[in-house]
């Protein structure tokens, strides 16, 4: 004849029983109500997504030794695959329209050498064109036709740079927006805690879940009971 457990293990094994049934009837509860309430979990998800993103040209001016703690280790090595290209463009556009600033400048003061030399306010101070005057003109011409030329030249390679730019922004741009998208797709874990979120804020939500929550017990307590009395 078999003998009947002591109390107190009989006790113990319900206890654990009913440990195990609110776990699985609260997990699957609130699994049942992502999926009822997917909408509402899809906007807030949403919403929260576009708040949290930093626009592409933001990214850009944010330090790179801070980058791995305001974006991510993800999304801050898109933006460190790009940062050098970048800034090698720029800072070549920029040295280029330096030099040529530079040599407009040197233009500027060899014309006005030239001009008062010429008119008698410097120099030997003799009005005319004397040869004074010719050699200074002649230096003015040679420095006015290498600014020309340069000139020519910088507008040729800065609209190229420029291209390349423009090419280089909407590829990172891209990457970084494909970087969000993905993020966009958050896991059951992420949904889950997003509806706890709502259910906060909504009481006829965090109703539908309890009571969710509870039906799934009782059934869970059922099927427990009905187990433990065909052993």
């Amino acid at each position: 004849m078999a003998t009947s457990p002591p109390p107190i293990l009989a006790y113990k094994s319900w206890y654990f029983r009913i440990a195990v049934a609110l776990v699985l009837a609260c997990l699957c509860g609130m699994t049942i109500g992502v999926f009822i309430f997917s909408n509402e979990v899809g906007t807030y998800l949403k919403t929260d997504q576009v708040k949290s993103q930093i626009p592409p040209d933001s990214l850009l001016q944010i330090p790179e030794n801070q980058l791995n703690e305001k974006v991510g280790k993800e999304l801050a090595a898109v933006v460190l695959a790009f940062t050098p290209a970048l800034q090698e463009i720029h800072s070549t556009i920029e040295s280029q329209k330096a030099a040529l600033q530079s040599l407009f400048d040197q233009r500027e003061k060899t014309y006005q050498i030239y001009r008062c030399t010429c008119d008698g306010s410097c120099g030997n101070g003799q009005l005319g064109r004397g040869s004074e005057c010719a050699r200074k003109e002649q230096q003015y011409l040679q420095i006015d036709k290498s600014y020309q030329a340069q000139k020519q030249q910088v507008s040729i390679e800065t609209a190229q740079k420029t291209a390349q730019l423009a090419t280089l922004k909407i590829e990172f741009r891209q990457a970084v927006q494909h970087h969000y998208q993905q993020k966009a797709k958050p896991s059951l874990l992420n949904r889950t805690k997003a509806l706890l979120i709502i259910a906060e804020s909504d009481r006829s939500v965090l109703g539908i879940i309890l009571g969710i929550c509870l039906l799934l017990f009782v059934i869970a307590l059922l099927l427990t009971r009905i187990r433990a009395k065909r052993k």
